[in-house]
C-alpha cells in the first residue's frame, strides 16, 4: 500500500516474474520427486510413508519460501526474515496445520497419512529449503543485471550521483550542487549513512551534540538505494527511475532533515545507488571525510557470523576512520531469529522424544 498504483498498461505477470515462476516451479518438482523417489528406498513397502514424506515436504518448502517471495529482487535478509509478524503467526498457524494432519489419529484417515518419525524430517530438511534457496540466488542474478542497468544510466547527465544540498532553512532539490559552508578554518567532515531504520537517527542524535560543541563541522547525509529496473519502477509507479529514486531519498531523508532543520544545524545530502558498504567508503573517500558515523545494532557473536553486516563490511573496505553509535538494544536476527532457531531445535527434539 505504500507503492503507487500501477499502470493499468502493465501485464499483471511481468518477465521477471514468469521467470521466477518458472524456475520455482522445476526445482520445485525436481526436488518432490526427488524426495519421494528416496523415501519409496527408505520405506520399500510403505508407499503412505512416502507419499506422506513428499506431501509434508512440499508444504514446508511452500511455507519457507513465502518469506522469500515478498520481493522479486530484494534478498530476504534485507528485508528482514521476521519483519512481519502477522506473517510469522500465518506461517505457524498453517505448519501447525500440518502436523495436525500427519499426528491427529482421527484426521489421518482423510489425508492418508502416516505419523513421522524424527529421523524422517531430518531427512525431509535439506528439501525443504530447495526452492527458497533457488528463489534467492535468482534475486541474486535479477539485482546483478539491474545493477549494470542502473550504473549505465548513472552515467547520463541527469544522473542521481550529484549531492542535493540543504541550509537547514529550507529544502533544495537532488539535482543542486553541494552546499558550500561558511568559515576559513578546517572543517571537520563527517559523513552519516542514512537507510528507514530507527539506528541511524541515533548516529544524528550523536552528531547534533558533537555540533553543538564544535561547529566546525561539515554534515553529509548519504541515502543508498538499491539498484532498481527501471522497467518495476514503471510497474509500481508512473515514473521514471530518476524519479523513483529520488522520492524514495526524500522519505527516507525527511525525518533526519527535521531533526537538523530544529537545530538549524547546515548540512548536505547525497542520493547514489549501488552497493551500500561500498558506496559509502567511495563516497567517503570522495568528499574527503574525516569521519563516518555510523550506528549498529548491539549483536553477539553469533548474530555477527549470520548477519550480513553493511557496518563490517564498511569497516574492512574503508581507511576513513568510523565512530559506531549504539542503536536498538538487539538486531532483528537476535530478537526473532535466533529465537525461531532455538523454538525449531526444541521442536524436533519433542518429536524424537514422542517417537
Amino acid at each position: 500500500m505504500k507503492h503507487p498504483p500501477r499502470s493499468p498498461s502493465e501485464p499483471v505477470i511481468n518477465r521477471d516474474m514468469a521467470i521466477g515462476i518458472g524456475v520455482v516451479g522445476v526445482v520445485d518438482a525436481i526436488a518432490i520427486l526427488t524426495v519421494f523417489y528416496l523415501a519409496l528406498q527408505r520405506y520399500p513397502e510403505q508407499l503412505v510413508a512416502a507419499q506422506t514424506i513428499a506431501f509434508v515436504t512440499l508444504c514446508s518448502s511452500e511455507l519457507i519460501r513465502a518469506f522469500t517471495a515478498r520481493s522479486e529482487y530484494h534478498s530476504v535478509f534485507s528485508i528482514g526474515v521476521f519483519s512481519n509478524r502477522w506473517m510469522v503467526w500465518a506461517v505457524g498457524a498453517s505448519f501447525l496445520l500440518v502436523l495436525m494432519v500427519v499426528y491427529v489419529p482421527f484426521l489421518r484417515p482423510f489425508f492418508d497419512t502416516v505419523p513421522l518419525t524424527a529421523g524422517d524430517w531430518l531427512f525431509m530438511l535439506p528439501f525443504f529449503f530447495a526452492s527458497p534457496v533457488a528463489m534467492e540466488l535468482l534475486k541474486v542474478y535479477f539485482r546483478k543485471r539491474t545493477a549494470k542497468t542502473t550504473a549505465k544510466a548513472m552515467e547520463e547527465p541527469q544522473g542521481l550521483g550529484t549531492a542535493a544540498s540543504h541550509t537547514g532553512l529550507g529544502q533544495q532539490g537532488l539535482a543542486s550542487a553541494s552546499q558550500q559552508f561558511a568559515g576559513g578554518n578546517t572543517m571537520l567532515k563527517v559523513l552519516i549513512p542514512v537507510n528507514d531504520s530507527r539506528n541511524c537517527q541515533f548516529a544524528v542524535k550523536h552528531v547534533i551534540k558533537e555540533f553543538m560543541n564544535n561547529t566546525a563541522m561539515e554534515i553529509h547525509l548519504l541515502n543508498v538505494q538499491h539498484p532498481f529496473n527501471g522497467d518495476i519502477a514503471r510497474f509500481v509507479s508512473k515514473k521514471t527511475l530518476h524519479d523513483y529514486h529520488r522520492d524514495e531519498a526524500d522519505k527516507v531523508l525527511a525525518p533526519i532533515r527535521q531533526m537538523l532543520d530544529g537545530f538549524s544545524i547546515p548540512y548536505s545530502t547525497h542520493v547514489e545507488v549501488g552497493h551500500k558498504a561500498k558506496v559509502i567508503t567511495a563516497t567517503a573517500h570522495r568528499l574527503h571525510c574525516n569521519l563516518i558515523v555510523m550506528s549498529t545494532s548491539r549483536k553477539n557473536s553469533l548474530t555477527r557470523l549470520v548477519e550480513d553486516s553493511v557496518t563490517n563490511k564498511v569497516l574492512e573496505l574503508t581507511s576513513v576512520p568510523v565512530e559506531l553509535i549504539a542503536g536498538d538494544a538487539m538486531s532483528k536476527w537476535e530478537r526473532y531469529g535466533i529465537p525461531a532457531g532455538l523454538g525449531g531445535l526444541l521442536a524436533l527434539v519433542f518429536l524424537a522424544a514422542a517417537d
